[in-house]
């Protein structure tokens, strides 16, 4: 990967986690089947306190995922209109709720680690 692509993407990388402290992100989807399908980023309103992740049955049998934004953990969140049984995990980090985890949280050291790694990297190249 040319150095100049590399210190572009590093830049976006860097804009987006080194946001406000108060501001929440989390991963948002509806209806998945997958986490790998739940990528989109949504920046949580001044309310929102947690990501959830909701994993609902389907009306054929399949697990539905539903990730988002909350101003509480709700067990069973609004946006998931459902009458069958569902499982929620919530998290007060950004970007906690990726792999439905909900102890898995970023970390800005390990972030700030790996960044200065890639541009001594850089600079050695």
């Amino acid at each position: 990967m040319p150095k100049r692509l590399f210190l572009v993407l590093l830049v976006a990388v860097l804009g987006i986690t080194e946001g406000r402290e108060d501001e929440l992100w989390c991963y948002r989807c509806e209806h998945e089947r997958s986490h790998v399908n739940c990528e989109k980023l949504q920046k949580c309103a001044e309310r929102d306190s947690h990501c959830f992740t909701t994993v609902a049955r389907g009306e054929s049998g399949e697990d539905l995922l539903y990730k988002g934004c909350s101003p509480r953990c709700a067990k069973y969140p609004v946006i998931v209109a459902s009458p069958l049984p569902n499982s929620t995990q919530c998290c007060h980090t950004s970007f906690c709720n990726r792999s439905g985890a909900a102890n898995m949280k970023s970390s800005h050291v390990a972030v700030g680690v790996g960044i200065l790694a890639s541009v001594l990297y850089i600079l050695q190249s």
